[in-house]
């Protein structure tokens, strides 16, 4: 159990914070200024390098949401890659948790291994880790991301209807968004990644901002 005030405290961090502190790590290192350079010399790019600000703005809009009065221990990074199945006796291991120092750093905001696995399922995060796109450049200097390979749509509906009876969908998708941009600067050794993310995280919050975050 916890106060709204201090789950709100934990959102913060995870989601407002480390965003900001990834979009300025962007200014400050070689490989962020060359991604930058790529960003501010083609079509498109301004709009999507802002969607850094937009999120920002957007999480302010929907940060109540994330107050909740409980806190619960967190995995830390159940993507799919992290997640085994054997089909002999139908068992889950989910592997490489984070790691924790203390009892109390067991613990986090409930939203966060939900927006994990949606960047995995509904985000389709691994596909693009897994280099299963390819970006183009079209006649008017605009990057585009063609993909390869999707998960499922029947997938992502039992993903969406499991997380809509515990969770807000539109919330956990917010927090999803933030993972995305928290990741460029992760990547920089490949910038086609870094563009797939950023139209990634401009596409989820289209779909929010239209009404259908799922």
């Amino acid at each position: 159990d916890c106060s709204k005030n201090e789950s709100l405290q934990i959102a913060d961090q995870l989601f407002r914070e480390k965003v900001e502190e990834r979009r300025r790590r962007l200014d400050e290192e070689p490989e962020g200024q060359k991604l930058l350079a790529l960003l501010l010399n083609s079509g498109n790019g301004l709009d999507l390098l802002g969607q850094f600000e937009r999120y920002l703005r957007m999480y302010a809009r929907y940060r109540a949401r994330f107050a909740l009065r409980y806190v619960c221990i967190g995995h830390g990074d159940p993507c799919l890659s992290n997640i085994l199945f054997d089909p002999r006796t139908r068992t889950f291991l989910y592997i490489d948790p984070r790691g924790a120092a203390s009892e109390a750093s067991l613990f986090t905001h409930p939203y966060y291994d939900y927006c994990k696995l949606s960047h995995s399922l509904l985000g389709e995060y691994d596909y693009i880790n897994n280099s299963l796109f390819r970006v183009t450049i079209d006649s008017c200097l605009d990057l585009r991301v063609d993909k390869f390979k999707a998960a499922p749509p029947q997938l992502k509906s039992i993903f969406v209807e499991a997380v809509e009876k515990v969770m807000d969908v539109e919330a956990m998708r917010i927090g999803e968004v933030s993972l995305f941009l928290s990741m460029i600067p992760l990547h920089l050794d490949r910038l086609d990644k870094c563009v797939a993310f950023l139209e990634k995280a401009k596409s989820i919050m289209d779909e929010i901002e239209n009404g259908n975050p799922s």
